[in-house]
């Protein structure tokens, strides 16, 4: 049986410097992150990150910031040796619109 871990981004991944996380410059990942990471890895768990991204339907930023950040942040998972399986994210907003797939409804 395959043992997963999903990870939220903001605030368990990356530190949140404000409202919200869109330019790779203000990504900066949770001291400790990799070693916590890496003692799952060895006990056979593996890792999906999910992440409401409600700034997308605010219009503060667009899908390819998110693939940017997302691809940043795949890079430096892959530096410290932890694979990603996956990362999904939402892009809606609750007070723009409504949505199952937004955490923690049962889509994402």
């Amino acid at each position: 049986m395959n043992k997963i871990i999903f990870l939220d981004r903001d605030g368990v991944i990356n530190f949140e410097p404000g409202a919200y996380t869109y330019r790779v410059n203000d990504f900066k990942i949770v001291d400790g992150l990799f070693d916590a990471l890496l003692i799952l890895k060895k006990k056979g768990y593996q890792f999906i990150v999910i992440t409401n991204q409600g700034g997308i339907s605010k219009g503060i930023y667009t899908h390819n910031d998110v693939k940017l950040i997302h691809t940043h942040m795949s890079e430096l998972f892959k530096q410290a040796t932890v694979d990603l399986l996956d990362i999904y994210y939402c892009p809606h907003h609750v007070v723009i619109e409504k949505c199952i797939c937004r955490k923690p409804d049962s889509l994402l």
